[in-house]
């Protein structure tokens, strides 16, 4: 949708010079091929984008993903921070009316975990992934192509609050990096087995970056030695919302 192609362009390219570029890391996809994925988009619906170019047409699937407990309405995570805000715009409203500057905070109490992390991403992909004949189709019906010359692609994007991370002691200064979802072995099995797809591209929201992963063993291995994942535990960080309002007086002079 038009909507939602703004929403991931505005937040994740950045200038380059004279141009406009996406921060990307490649596993087990060209340059040539990077570029033709992610140039040309025209905003669609079944799938959410397709990318033109003159041999193949890559139809792009984008869905979000978290860390947090998920009911029938979405994230509890979601909820939360939406009714936190709410309560921060009425706190700070009522102490506007006798103080000049108000500051409010909450601490979040759902927490963050890998099973919700798992769950939450099982759940959303499987759902698209049975919806991937009907992207083909209509690609195909809409550009007057056949379905072989149309190459499916996820867009997969974590909206965990502050990232998703594990503590990579592989290195000689041990620090933090960016956790991803194939590193678990039922995910990595999931996604191997899903032969109606090409690829995925996992969006690091936080740190507003494009991993594109081919849909490949060799692919999967090259991701996890790039962050020197051996099987370490993932951490999440706890978010606080603050907001601060400050009355501005008008000067006469």
């Amino acid at each position: 949708m038009a909507n939602e192609v703004k929403k991931i362009l505005e937040h994740y390219l950045f200038r380059n010079g004279d141009n406009l570029a996406f921060s990307v890391d490649l596993f087990g996809v060209s340059q040539n091929e990077c570029h033709e994925i992610l140039r040309n988009w025209h905003p669609f619906e079944r799938p959410d984008i397709y990318s033109t170019n003159e041999n193949i047409i890559y139809g792009l699937e984008h869905f979000e993903y978290d860390a947090h407990r998920h009911g029938r309405k979405g994230s509890q995570s979601s909820k939360e921070r939406h009714s936190i805000k709410q309560s921060i715009d009425a706190e700070i409203r009522e102490k506007f009316e006798h103080q000049d500057v108000v500051t409010s905070f909450r601490s979040m109490s759902s927490k963050a975990n890998e099973e919700y992390y798992k769950s939450s991403f099982i759940k959303t992909f499987t759902e698209h992934y049975a919806k991937v004949e009907e992207y083909k189709k209509h690609i195909a019906s809409e550009l007057n192509i056949s379905s072989k010359d149309i190459s499916i692609w996820f867009i997969a994007e974590d909206m965990t609050p502050l990232g998703t991370y594990f503590i990579c002691r592989n290195r000689p200064k041990q620090g933090s990096e960016p956790a991803f979802p194939i590193f678990f072995p039922e995910i990595e099995k999931l996604f191997l087995e899903s032969t109606k797809i090409d690829g995925i591209i996992f969006a690091d929201n936080c740190n507003k970056v494009l991993s594109l992963v081919k849909r490949s063993t060799s692919s999967v291995e090259a991701l996890k030695r790039y962050h020197r994942y051996r099987g370490e535990p993932l951490f999440f960080f706890e978010p606080k919302i603050a907001s601060t309002a400050i009355k501005i007086f008008n000067v006469k002079k």
